[in-house]
């Protein structure tokens, strides 16, 4: 696995178009204020209270504290949920169209991985009156999945289950070679979008100013070198994924499986991003449902 230490992290700088609906009613959103700090919330609460559990949602880039209840894709996982009658409170996490959990601090925020774990996660499940006895679950899509990675690695107990739909992992960064790019980029002809790429590339040397800290938020060394444990993770990605971040899926899936644990990995053979199928809603669900 050759320049390993390069295999990126990069938020995949790209908005998802699909279907929305409605809010839905009954459903919580305000904006949450922590030690100054602010950030917005939806929290959709199970009238039937079903289960404990608390299903903690990170949106990808474009998206909103609203993604969840109004994303055709993730109601249907709603639904399906709601029919095995495992349906979490599900809370939504929003610091902007574009965010990472790094421990990086910016001009906007202080560093987010651990003001999210600290602070805006035992803020949030106050508000619905804490587990009751359930599971606390976290699902990321797209940027959000590249954040629930990184979450999940810095604080592997916090976590039952984690659902990395779509990660935002590549498998080249703004401090890989051109050379390696084009590599890349000719491994996933025809489908893939080179701006994109470069697009990607661009924005994360802002997002990451160093090699260094580049490396120490990515997912997949990350994996390779901690001794803290993991939690079980699902992992789905398209197959024919127009940014490649399929591949940084399977190689995240692998190191894994290096150290001992068993993802459930769902391929969703086509085209796209972020598309999951009838089958992969139905895979979501028995992970998610099955304590």
């Amino acid at each position: 696995m050759a320049r390993l230490a390069r295999v990126g992290v990069l938020v995949s700088w790209f908005f998802v178009f699909v279907a929305v609906l409605p809010a839905q009613a009954g459903i919580e959103c305000g904006t949450e204020v922590v030690r100054s700090v602010p950030f917005k919330y939806c929290i959709d609460k199970d009238p039937k209270k079903s289960t404990g559990d608390i299903l903690f949602f990170l949106h990808g880039i474009g998206g909103s504290e609203t993604t969840f209840s109004t994303a055709q894709r993730h109601q249907a996982l709603r639904t399906s949920l709601q029919h095995s009658g495992r349906l979490p409170t599900i809370i939504t996490i929003s610091f902007g169209p574009a965010w990472l959990v790094t421990n990086i601090p910016t001009a906007k925020h202080p560093a987010l991985m651990p003001f999210v774990l600290m602070d805006a996660i035992p803020a949030l499940e106050k508000k619905v009156g804490g587990l009751r006895g359930g599971r606390r679950l976290l699902m990321g899509e797209s940027m959000g999945g590249m954040n629930a990675a990184m979450l999940s690695l810095a604080a592997p107990t916090t976590f039952s289950k984690v659902a990395l739909v779509c990660p935002a992992l590549f498998t080249v960064g703004p401090y890989s070679t051109q050379e390696e790019v084009e590599a890349y980029i000719a491994r996933h002809q025809p489908y893939i979008l080179r701006d994109k790429v470069e697009q990607a590339n661009a924005l994360g040397a802002e997002e990451f100013p160093t090699a260094e800290l580049y490396d120490q938020h990515n997912p997949i060394l990350w994996a390779q070198r901690t001794q803290n444990g993991f939690p079980p993770y699902y992992i789905s990605m398209n197959t024919r994924d127009e940014y490649g971040v399929h591949e940084g899926a399977s190689v995240f899936a692998d190191m894994l499986r290096m150290r001992g644990q068993d993802p459930t990995f769902v391929a969703i053979v086509g085209l796209g991003h972020c598309y999951p199928t009838p089958d992969s809603i139905a895979a979501l669900t028995k992970y998610l449902a099955t304590p």
